[in-house]
């Protein structure tokens, strides 16, 4: 069984793995799952995970990073926080990578979303006005800033 595990499975499962970040980059818990997925030990795992994180193919903070520069002007920092977790990257790093981020100017972003909804206060009744407040608290928005916005 170890020799089995020394000679394949370590080999398959770092091949696995460097096919999976070819596509696309991972955190390295959707890494682990995948390669949990495909039956591998977790000593392999792990291993694989070291292999990886050692040349710089994982690397969370990064990846937190460019979350952020793409999508950074178009959300708020709660909901940025919240995508990011979702993605399996750890609070830690979130913390870190939003310590630099600026506040987003959330009435701009407010408007922008009012605009694209086609949203106009003096016209709309009760129920659209609760099912707006309910999307842009859903998107990390302050009642505060909601308020002041319709």
């Amino acid at each position: 069984l170890s020799e089995i595990e020394d000679k394949v499975l370590k080999k398959r499962a770092k091949k696995r793995a460097m096919a999976l970040l070819q596509k696309r980059d991972y955190t390295e818990e959707k890494l682990r799952t995948k390669l949990k997925e495909g039956f591998y030990p977790g000593n392999i795992i792990d291993e694989t995970i070291e292999y990886l994180r050692g040349y710089g193919y994982i690397d969370d903070k990064r990846l937190a990073e460019r979350f952020l520069e793409y999508h950074g002007r178009d959300m708020t920092k709660s909901a940025i926080k919240m995508k990011l977790c979702r993605m399996g990257i750890k609070p830690d790093v979130t913390d870190e990578v939003l310590a630099d981020f600026g506040p987003s100017d959330e009435a701009k972003l407010i408007k922008k979303i009012l605009d694209k909804r086609h949203y106009n206060g003096k016209e709309a009744d009760e129920k659209e006005k609760i099912r707006t407040i309910r999307y842009l608290v859903s998107k990390g928005f302050s009642m505060n800033s909601i308020r002041k916005m319709l």
